[in-house]
């Protein structure tokens, strides 16, 4: 008992109870302070306060809007240690967010970076589009705007298979998967090619949720369409090539060569009409066909 009273007395043993004692008195107080600060009107987030990428052309105006709104930050602080994770949670399950790069906060609000979903457009009958990725699957949220549209590229099928549809879901036509993998590899060069649209030709070799086709299946080849109207010859699926045909790698670098070299496909200076002309991919050089016709001169990119 000796010895115990004689470590208490200890000056050192003393600072450290005491110091421990305010550290955990100083902790409760706080705690209760944080939580009354969060509860403050004052600290929550105001819509003013929240400031996120502009929605691209593709999707409507009020998109931003009901973004925002879906995000449910009306009555959450600006001091909730959750509110930033939770706001990330949230912005990678909306169906057209393709990436979060990152969520800031601060006493003047929250900032958030992203990177918009960029979808392909599948033609249909009447008119119609629909929007899938680029893995095939079937969009949920099919608000786009019209005019903005324009911008992404198009898929159009010969004969298409278009049921079943399910949001989230592959698309019910195999070539439609397919056309979606190859448009993947095109999208950073759309803009510089001046590409348009991706047109499948040939039988599909098995329909989702189908029977055997009957007779012979026609070889599916892919066609690439510009802003212009015009048609590049590609070929077969990437992997599918057949004997003397490049491989997709080997298209795409022609690909950029052309462009580097002449700009998008619909300036160069020896097409010998302003539409309807034709190149060929599948050498694996980008070569200008004379008097070709077009695998799909009916159909009309420019809604």
């Amino acid at each position: 008992m000796g010895q115990l009273s004689k470590y208490i007395a200890n000056p050192l043993v003393l600072i450290l109870v005491i110091t421990a004692g305010g550290l955990m008195l100083a902790g409760k107080f706080w705690s209760q302070y944080r939580q009354a600060l969060q509860n403050d009107p004052a600290f929550h987030v105001r819509p003013d306060q929240v400031r996120i990428t502009d929605a691209p052309a593709w999707l409507p105006p009020q998109s931003q809007d009901q973004l925002l709104a879906d995000l449910a930050l009306a009555d959450r602080s600006l001091l909730d240690p959750d509110l930033v994770p939770t706001t990330v949670a949230a912005l990678q399950q909306h169906p057209w967010v393709e990436e979060v790069v990152s969520v800031r906060k601060s006493l003047g609000g929250l900032q958030a970076e992203i990177r918009y979903r960029r979808p392909l457009l599948v033609e249909l009958p009447d008119r119609q589009v629909m929007a899938i990725n680029t893995s095939g699957l079937v969009l949920a949220d099919q608000g786009l705007d019209r005019q903005g549209a324009r911008q992404l590229l198009r898929i159009a099928v010969q004969d298409l298979v278009q049921q079943p549809l399910q949001a989230g879901a592959p698309w019910p036509d195999q070539r439609v998967l397919w056309a979606a993998e190859l448009a993947a590899a095109l999208h950073p060069r759309q803009a510089s090619a001046g590409l348009a649209g991706i047109y499948a030709r040939g039988s599909s070799p098995a329909p989702i949720a189908a029977g055997p086709v009957a007779g012979p299946i026609a070889p599916v080849e892919f066609f690439l369409w510009t802003t212009g109207r015009n048609e590049i010859i590609w070929g077969a699926r990437p992997g599918e090539e057949v004997a003397g045909e490049a491989t997709a790698a080997a298209k795409l670098q022609a690909l950029d060569r052309f462009v580097q070299e002449h700009g998008s496909l619909d300036r160069y200076p020896q097409l010998p009409q302003a539409r309807g002309n034709v190149f060929d991919l599948r050498t694996g050089q980008v070569v200008l066909l004379q008097q070709a016709q077009q695998a799909a001169h009916s159909v009309d990119w420019l809604r």
